[in-house]
């Protein structure tokens, strides 16, 4: 595990806490939303933020004119704190990591689905539909190409692994077939 994602998880967890003891945690996912879409867009604005070159005062000064009036102050202080703790760099991971919480919180499971053609939304929809009766769970789907499947589709959620491909299909043939003839050369 990088230690990134071990930092951005115990920094989101102490993010996520802090907003739910408040009582502001759905103005502060606002404010991650906001702030993680901004990052993904446009990359290249926080590159001094996340530069090591850069003096922790300047990252302060400039967060402070660019965010303190547009997010909660819990959030403010925070963006402050990972800039003190020299933490700010993994601020698009923390960002990750505090959705995923939220929507925890809020019952979802993520999921990924994989198939040969890349749904359109009308499938998409219809897929969902039948994979959260199915599983009786409400799912927040990742759609991935994987031409390796040959046809069907894999779909994984937490340690479950539902796999309708071709692909696995021919797999346990060939191994049936393959342990059937060892059987009869053997007899």
């Amino acid at each position: 595990m990088r230690v990134t994602n071990e930092i951005a998880r115990r920094y989101s967890t102490a993010f996520f806490e802090s907003s739910n003891s408040a009582g502001i945690s759905k103005q502060c996912l606002e404010d991650i939303n906001i702030l993680y879409e901004l990052i993904l867009s446009d990359s290249k604005s926080f590159e001094f933020l996340f530069s090591q070159m850069i003096d922790s005062s300047v990252k302060r000064k400039i967060v402070e004119k660019v965010f303190k009036n547009k997010v909660t102050p819990l959030t403010f202080r925070f963006l402050n704190l990972l800039i003190e703790k020299n933490r700010i760099s993994a601020l698009p991971d923390i960002c990750g990591e505090f959705i995923k919480l939220k929507n925890i919180e809020a019952g979802f499971t993520h999921a990924n689905f994989y198939s040969v053609q890349m749904p359109d939304d009308h499938d998409k929809s219809l897929i969902q539909k039948n994979l959260e009766q199915r599983f009786s769970k409400k799912f927040l789907i990742k759609y991935f190409k994987d031409s390796s499947l040959i046809a069907g589709f894999r779909f994984i959620f937490n340690d479950t692994l539902f796999d309708c491909s071709v692909a696995t299909m021919l797999e346990t043939l060939r191994k049936q077939l393959t342990a059937g003839m060892e059987k009869t050369t053997h007899a």
